[in-house]
């Protein structure tokens, strides 16, 4: 006899993917010719019911609404840092390179931060993850896998029974018992180690310009129906 309120929301079947920062900064120019590694400092947000600040580990984000049962995360670095350094206006502009630099991740780790409507409570405990804890990106090299994800439950491959066609509008469909949806971070460090955990190693020997140098990182999420 009491009023009931039913709540209904409706989510594209999708895989979505946050990769911060979205720049990177190591700090000041130092040209001293000494082997070093400029550390990332990550970023202070207040603290829940208190006026000191935390760390916020940089981290990827996927959130998964899509009915698959495994996906994998690869980056590569595309190129060395590089810049257009001009030393003084009658001095015409060069292009530079932080030769032997190195990108270096430490202390990452997986983690499901929040899930709903997956199954029963405890879902997520029978999914297998393989993620690296650190690696080290070398310029235009082969993209590094860093992290495969392969969820628990029944999936569906196919199917022919109605003779529907599926999106791709072929008759091969991946359903998925309970998909839910479920949001992961793939993080650097926590907030003890966050300002320690992204460095840029360049090595004494390495020309030094007092410049802006930028490079790329490219990301691929892979799904593996």
């Amino acid at each position: 006899m009491d009023e009931v309120t039913y709540k209904i929301y409706y989510e594209k079947a999708r895989l979505g993917f946050t990769a911060l920062p979205k720049k990177m900064y190591f700090g000041k120019f130092y040209d001293t010719k000494i082997d070093r590694t400029f550390y990332m400092p990550a970023p202070k947000d207040p603290a829940p019911k208190s006026m000191k600040y935390q760390k916020t580990p940089y981290s990827v984000e996927i959130s998964d609404y899509w009915g698959i049962d495994s996906w994998a995360l690869d980056v590569k670095q595309v190129g060395q840092f590089q810049s257009d350094y001009k030393g003084d206006s009658n001095t015409p502009s060069k292009h530079v390179e932080l030769e032997g630099a190195r990108l270096q991740f430490s202390n990452a780790k997986f983690l499901m931060t929040h899930s709903e409507g997956k199954s029963t409570e405890g879902s997520g405990k029978g999914d297998k993850t393989e993620s690296l804890d650190h690696f080290n990106l070398v310029p235009n090299g082969t993209p590094r896998r860093l992290v495969t994800h392969k969820k628990e439950g029944q999936f569906l491959h196919k199917d022919n029974t109605n003779g529907s066609v599926a999106d791709d509008g072929t008759d091969n469909r991946v359903t998925y018992d309970c998909p839910g949806y479920a949001v992961y971070k793939y993080q650097f460090g926590d907030e003890k180690t966050a300002d320690y955990s992204i460095g840029l190693f360049v090595p004494g020997a390495t020309k030094r310009y007092n410049t802006t140098y930028s490079t790329t990182l490219l990301w691929n999420l892979t799904v593996a129906p």
